[in-house]
């Protein structure tokens, strides 16, 4: 009687695997495909054999290649390059460049922007002292804290004594922050992009 060849015991790891080689590359594609040849179709030393499967697994390996490198671009922690600018552009449009800043530095750039608190006092000081390396002084003219009150108890004593005059038209604030190693033009936009929609932000920048 004729045996099969498709009988378990033929297709055990067979045609003598080459050494074990780094995943995704040409070699480790040939050894996959070696591991599931029948035992017996094959010497152990095959070179035309060989040569047909290397000629597979150099395509498998660079579509393996591509695949892991399209896998690092789709998140920012991994991304490099114009693809760290597309991760930017997609998020902030303009509103954040890369200019000089190497692919490390961008990535926390744009982290920390997405991240940070905006549209809020505590957002504001941190993004002024972040750029400034020093802590701006903000006065919010409805803010009994910033201005006093009348009969203000514990909170403020007085009108006027807490620091400066107060207002009670909403939504205002003056900020006064030194100019650091920052540009007034950066300081400016950072302010009124950390301030809420609608938000009138009086500016002070001293040297």
């Amino acid at each position: 009687m004729v045996k099969l060849a498709s009988d378990a015991d033929e297709f055990i790891a067979g045609a003598s695997p080459l050494e074990k080689a780094e995943t995704g590359s040409p070699a480790d594609f040939v050894n996959r495909m070696m591991t599931v040849l029948p035992a017996r179709w094959f010497p152990d030393t095959a070179p035309v054999l060989t040569g047909v499967l290397s000629g597979i697994a150099s395509v498998w390996a660079a579509l393996y290649a591509l695949l892991m490198f399209v896998r690092q671009q789709a998140r920012i922690g991994t991304a490099s390059g114009v693809f760290l600018d597309m991760v930017a552009r997609d998020f902030f449009g303009t509103a954040l460049e890369r200019g000089g800043l190497s692919d490390a530095s961008f990535r926390v750039a744009i982290l920390r922007r997405i991240l940070r608190q905006g549209g809020t006092r505590a957002g504001l000081s941190a993004e002024l002292t972040a750029l400034t390396g020093t802590a701006p002084t903000l006065i919010e003219g409805a803010r009994p804290a910033d201005c006093g009150t009348w009969n203000g108890g514990l909170v403020a004593i007085g009108y006027d004594q807490a620091g400066t005059w107060g207002t009670l038209q909403p939504m205002q604030v003056f900020v006064t922050t030194a100019a650091g190693t920052a540009a007034s033009s950066d300081i400016t936009a950072t302010a009124t992009d950390m301030a809420p929609c609608g938000a009138t932000v009086g500016l002070r920048i001293t040297s």
